[in-house]
């Protein structure tokens, strides 16, 4: 009854207002995003701290009072358990909610599988296109044969990590063997792709002792490739392994006590990893991202942290959200609608000054270029990561005009809009 009263008394009162001005107030919407990632399963713990990351973020836009009209951002969550199929089925259980913007980022597998889904719906339904925000699903052909108007590649991509660890590599002369490995998908295929190819360019003397590949998520005991890297001689593993698969790499190198080598990683950050490898990673487990506690000198990225660390019982850690939210808020505003056609029209090209530094819109390809640092695990970093006595010392920093590398994207699905389809927004503004 009391519902009912209050819900009479709201109608009642917009009734007053509307025959007192002669017209109603805008009534302020619900943006819902479509969180498409694992929630259960190896690689659910990642799938969860990434979206407790977005719905922090979201709560702070939706607070700050950015969208027009009171609009509010709200993060909607499907279980995908990195399979292709299931992520195809949650885009269009999002889809028949209303929802037009599908936010995804665990496994590139999936992320190919949606730009195809999302390529068919679009043409299929002119007036109902959705836009897909990809945060962290990086094989280069992303953002280069298999781009598209309706896709936007938020994070760096595997190219681009991967020379920027052999930049920081390279100077380290008493590294002359790497041993490779990688989960057998193709994003574990790109990342050693893109180190045989920079190795070879930038530091020919390395030679690569070992190249191998596991099975997504099966492999239980990763002792087998940790002998295999101890008798090659490595002083350097490069690996793009994630979730439990970096977990598992880590924790049979603490176990069998593997010393003198140093893991070049793109997610060996990721929460609960740093605690898995325990002191052995100390100096030795090295990863590239776009901050990192030591020595970024941010306060204001330091108390967002520990404001999200005290919400959430966990570490704040990808960089991603720290523009890819923001950038959707302003997005929306420009456009004033939550149409998928006129967002992308307004988030190409833009230029974003983020607590991080100034982030970037190719147009070209719809792909983010932001400046990222080489950080190493060291003790006595403050603030310490949960549970332990350590945190990522930054060490080099990568220059955003360095991860502006050449695009084959095509756009034949791109609409009349103000951007040429071969422009892009660089950082000299020209």
């Amino acid at each position: 009854m009391r519902i009912i009263r209050h819900t009479l008394l709201i109608a009642l009162a917009g009734c007053l207002l509307l025959c007192t001005v002669g017209s109603a107030p805008v009534a302020a919407k619900t943006i819902k995003v479509a969180f498409i990632d694992p929630l259960s399963g190896p690689f659910g713990p990642v799938g969860i701290q990434f979206a407790q990351g977005f719905e922090f973020m979201f709560n702070r836009i939706n607070k700050s009072g950015i969208l027009p009209s009171g609009d509010k951002i709200k993060l909607v969550l499907f279980d995908d358990k990195v399979d292709p199929k299931t992520a195809e089925v949650d885009a269009q259980k999002a889809v028949d909610q209303g929802i037009h913007f599908l936010l995804q980022g665990n496994g590139s597998n999936v992320a190919f599988a949606l730009v195809d889904w999302i390529n068919k719906h679009n043409r299929d339904n002119p007036n109902d296109k959705v836009l897909y925000l990809n945060y962290a699903a990086i094989d280069p052909a992303l953002s280069n044969g298999d781009c598209g108007f309706y896709h936007f590649n938020f994070d760096a991509n595997v190219n681009m990590k991967v020379a920027g660890l052999v930049s920081y590599l390279k100077g380290m002369k008493n590294i002359h063997k790497v041993y490779l490995i990688n989960m057998d998908y193709s994003f574990g295929h790109s990342v050693a792709q893109a180190a045989r190819v920079m190795l070879q360019r930038e530091r020919p003397d390395i030679k690569i002792v070992g190249d191998d590949y596991t099975p997504i998520g099966q492999t239980k005991d990763f002792t087998p490739y940790i002998d295999k890297i101890r008798k090659s001689g490595a002083q350097a593993v490069i690996t793009g392994n994630w979730g439990a698969d970096m977990t598992l790499l880590i924790k049979a190198a603490g176990q069998a006590n593997l010393k003198g080598v140093k893991f070049f990683t793109l997610y060996g950050g990721l929460p609960g990893t740093p605690q898995a490898i325990g002191s052995l990673g100390v100096g030795r487990l090295v990863q590239i991202t776009p901050w990192a506690a030591g020595g970024f000198g941010s306060p204001a990225i330091a108390k967002l942290a520990a404001e999200f660390k005290k919400q959430y019982h966990g570490d704040f850690y990808y960089g991603v959200q720290l523009f890819l939210p923001q950038m959707l808020a302003r997005a929306i505003k420009i456009a004033g609608s939550d149409d998928a056609t006129k967002v992308g029209l307004a988030l190409e090209g833009m230029h974003y000054h983020s607590l991080l530094g100034d982030v970037y819109i190719r147009a070209d390809n719809h792909a983010a270029v932001f400046p990222m640092v080489v950080s190493t695990l060291e003790t006595g970093v403050k603030p310490s990561l949960v549970g332990t006595n350590m945190n990522f010392q930054v060490n080099a920093r990568v220059a955003a005009m360095k991860m502006f590398l050449p695009s084959s994207c095509r756009m034949p699905d791109r609409p009349a809009g103000l951007m040429s389809p071969n422009a892009f927004y660089n950082i000299t503004g020209k």
